[in-house]
């Protein structure tokens, strides 16, 4: 669509569709998880609004049907249907097309679909993960799918460094704090489920490296 700018997850990271909205492509299997909506048979794409389940990953509300219109500049956003909930989870949509609406059209469906971002409410996070998620140092660490994963290596005093997966829960001083996602292949004095306190390191490289020592976190 000439007005629109087209972007791909895969390639521009969830930053840009945090809290944006998104025209999803309706192709395959996701013109299943459409259907109820009004207009959807005619819909050539879902209006969609991005945000990010802590546990879940980043994820596309569906709002309402978008339907192109006949001079190819833009489309024409339906009404939304309260009685429906459905989600994209981003790993369906990552290498589509997608694409993203201007301001003019931004304000107008923050004005309209209002109701429907509110109940979005349930899936907020206390003050101090939302402000990792603005921690830009922390992206090459990230999952691209799950924002608030991390990869993290486990340091112990003896035995091999190992790298594990943690979900981030909250800042503590100058460090980090997270949930354990996977048990370490050794035995070390933490598990699965674990919360624990890891740091945060620039190599000679510039590259962004987070670890937990055992004193530090296990």
């Amino acid at each position: 669509m000439k007005t629109l700018k087209q972007l791909k997850y895969s390639e521009a990271g969830f930053r840009a569709f945090y809290h944006n909205f998104f025209l999803v492509p309706l192709t395959g299997k996701l013109k299943m998880v459409f259907a109820g909506y009004p207009e959807y048979e005619q819909a050539e794409y879902a209006l969609t609004y991005g945000y990010i389940d802590h546990t879940a990953g980043m994820t596309l509300e569906v709002m309402a049907a978008a339907i192109r219109r006949e001079d190819g500049k833009g489309v024409r956003l339906e009404d939304m249907n309260l009685r429906l909930a459905s989600k994209i989870r981003i790993g369906v949509a990552k290498d589509k097309d997608c694409y993203i609406l201007d301001d003019k059209l931004t304000k107008c469906a923050h004005e309209w679909y209002r109701e429907h971002i509110e109940r979005l409410s349930d899936y907020d996070v206390g003050p101090e993960i939302e402000e990792t998620r603005k921690m830009k140092f922390l992206d090459e660490c990230r999952s691209p799918e799950y924002p608030d994963d991390v990869l993290v290596y486990l340091v112990p005093d003896e035995g091999k460094i190992e790298g594990c997966w943690v979900r981030i829960e909250g800042i503590v001083e100058r460090h980090l704090k997270g949930i354990l996602l996977n048990e370490p292949d050794q035995d070390f004095s933490c598990h699965k489920g674990d919360l624990i306190e890891f740091s945060v390191n620039q190599m000679e490289d510039g590259q962004i490296v987070l670890y937990a020592g055992l004193e530090s976190g296990c």
